[in-house]
């Protein structure tokens, strides 16, 4: 698996881009997205690689699943208290 940050998201049209560490971009669309919230620009993602889906596109992110955890939740409410 791969990571990266999203760094575009259009809801409207439901696809979005994700930049990896290398500067490299990778299309994703929101049938390849593995979570209940929405993708959130800047949130931490792990990812698949699969090809693109027009024949000579690009290869896109698949399986794509939020890693991080959003900033000021606690121990307490990871744990299903508070």
């Amino acid at each position: 698996m791969m990571s990266g940050k999203i760094v575009s998201y259009y809801p409207g049209r439901a696809f979005g881009f994700i930049e990896v560490q290398s500067g490299k971009q990778y299309f994703f669309h929101i049938k390849n997205w593995i979570a209940d919230e929405a993708p959130t620009i800047g949130r931490t993602v792990v990812f698949e690689i699969g090809p693109g889906v027009t024949p000579g596109k690009s290869d896109q992110a698949i399986n794509v699943k939020m890693v991080d955890i959003e900033v000021g939740m606690g121990a307490a409410a990871l744990a299903g208290g508070v």
